[in-house]
């Protein structure tokens, strides 16, 4: 019964590190994905791309647009930067997957504003874990 015990405490231990782990790997995620600078989005979406499963990286890349979307931040000179307001909390985990959620307060500016534009957004991450540590697999923004 004692090893019963130990084996269910030390389960919890292991449960509770992983559950850490995808929370701050979802944090620091989300706050590459939310925030950007014109001068350095080349190092943003490197960022984005290196946390990112293969597919995930694929689409992200795809729904840039190829090099429109970062012609677009150079000439307007756009930039954002965000601040976790709530979270990231876990919607689910176990010991391979997890999805997270977040609430993001988010301002852009840009030549095509007169005054920076203050956005609120739910941010949701869904990972697995890989031998290598957590990769994100798919983000919803809302």
């Amino acid at each position: 019964m004692i090893g019963l015990v130990a084996f269910l405490v030390a389960g919890s231990d292991d449960d509770a590190s992983g559950r850490q782990e995808a929370l701050a790997f979802s944090e620091d995620f989300i706050n590459v994905f939310t925030s950007y600078d014109y001068e350095s989005f080349d190092e943003t979406r490197e960022a984005i791309e290196a946390a990112s499963s293969q597919g995930f990286a694929s689409r992200y890349t795809s729904l840039l647009g190829g090099t429109g979307f970062v012609d677009a931040l150079v000439e307007n000179e756009s930039s954002a930067t965000s601040e976790i307001q709530v979270g990231p909390l876990l919607a689910t985990f176990t010991e391979n997957e997890a999805r997270t959620f977040a609430i993001v307060n988010q301002q852009i500016t840009g030549n095509q504003f007169e005054e920076p534009q203050a956005t609120r957004l739910r941010v949701e991450v869904l990972m697995i874990r890989t031998p290598d540590g957590w990769v994100v697999v798919d983000v919803e923004t809302t």
